[in-house]
């Protein structure tokens, strides 16, 4: 019977072949949220946005884009908890705006973007 001698350099090539051609998975564990908002006041100069998280999640950031004829006009952020206000100042009277809400600072939340528009009185 033959014997096979595998010298230690080449036990050392088996190795690194083998290694090589192992598949390393990794995955990234997302969690979906509904994002919803509301306009839920509206005077000549001023708005109210709510927002909600669902299910709620601690620390998510949240941008709200306020637009008006295709352009930004303002933006906010703010950490969400669940439930969150978004007072927009300083706006003009008798004007058509449109809002935009999504999520900035987790890559692990899946949420929609959410919009919404108003007439200031």
């Amino acid at each position: 019977m033959n014997r096979i001698t595998i010298k230690p350099f080449q036990l050392l090539i088996i190795f690194l072949v083998a290694i090589a051609s192992t598949t390393v998975w990794s995955c990234t564990k997302t969690t979906s949220l509904q994002l919803t908002c509301k306009v839920t006041l509206v005077e000549a100069n001023k708005a109210v946005i709510q927002s909600t998280l669902d299910p709620a999640k601690e620390g998510v950031g949240i941008q709200l884009t306020v637009i008006r004829n295709d352009s930004v006009v303002d933006r906010f952020n703010r950490t969400h908890n669940g439930a969150t206000d978004f007072i927009i100042p300083s706006l003009k009277s008798g004007t058509n705006y449109k809002v935009e809400m999504r999520v900035i600072n987790d890559k692990t939340v899946k949420a929609e973007t959410c919009t919404s528009s108003f007439t200031t009185l």
